[in-house]
């Protein structure tokens, strides 16, 4: 177990990332629909802004479910399938959100969801390379 201590802390640091991400959409919908509504603001209609967050938070639920059951499965079976679909629909997410901020000319954000998107696939190859 101890060769796959590393990709079980990036399967970690990924999940804990979107799960609080997908825990502020579902428990402050509210106050996080009027911040991408300004954010979002000349650039879609408000149902568009609402079908977004709507979509990224399956996508987020579906992350969380499949990175829980992958690190799951690698501490008790050792088995490493899971975790990689993880961490590859993570990386779509992220390339998402990455399209998406780089059409509203946030490049700090931007920049800040390359580096969740390198670190997964940095975890892809690393579990691969197991």
């Amino acid at each position: 177990m101890i060769e796959y201590s590393g990709p079980i802390l990036i399967l970690l640091f990924i999940l804990l990332s979107v799960l609080i991400s997908a825990y502020e959409k579902l428990f402050v919908w509210n106050k996080t629909l009027e911040e991408y509504i300004k954010m979002y603001n000349t650039h879609l209609p408000k149902f568009m802004v609402r079908l977004s967050l709507i979509v990224v938070l399956g996508l987020e639920i579906i992350i969380t479910s499949f990175l829980t059951l992958g690190i799951y499965d690698i501490i008790t079976e050792q088995d490493i399938a899971l975790g990689e679909l993880g961490l590859i629909i993570a990386g779509v997410l992220f390339l998402i959100l990455l399209v998406g901020l780089r059409i509203l000319q946030d490049y700090r954000g931007a920049g800040r969801t390359a580096v969740y998107f390198l670190l997964c696939i940095f975890g892809l190859f690393w579990i691969q390379s197991i």
